[in-house]
């Protein structure tokens, strides 16, 4: 999971996903990189979206876990990843090395996919 996660290095969330952080009670959550999303964000339950991933939403790489580490995550799940002790490791690792992430990522990834689609009535 903290693989597949990496995947979050790509793409756009709207702000309503993350906006309850932004209100400086998030001790996990970058005062400075908060204060730079109430500005992209400036209603509670916008529907502006912001780019995730430094340096760039459309790059494939293991930036998110470098975010991760700076307190830079957006979503609950992303602050999870860093401070729980089961995860956190990881988070460290991919964030040290590109390969490990990418060898991880796609194993993880084959993984899922082999695992099948649920349907119709099984949904």
């Amino acid at each position: 999971m903290v693989a597949l996660s990496g995947a979050h290095t790509i793409g756009f969330y709207k702000c309503r996903q993350f906006d309850f952080r932004l209100n400086g009670q998030d001790p996990f959550c970058d005062q400075q990189f908060a204060a730079q999303l109430r500005g992209q964000c400036s209603l509670r339950g916008s529907t502006n979206v912001v780019a995730f991933g430094s340096p760039s939403p459309f790059l494939f790489d293991n930036s998110y876990y470098r975010d991760l580490q700076n307190n830079h995550g957006l979503l609950l799940i992303d602050k999870v990843l860093f401070v729980h002790p089961q995860t956190k490791d990881l988070v460290n690792q991919f964030a040290a090395s590109q390969t490990q992430f990418f060898q991880a990522f796609a194993t993880s990834f084959v993984k899922m996919f082999s695992i099948g689609v649920l349907t119709g009535k099984f949904m």
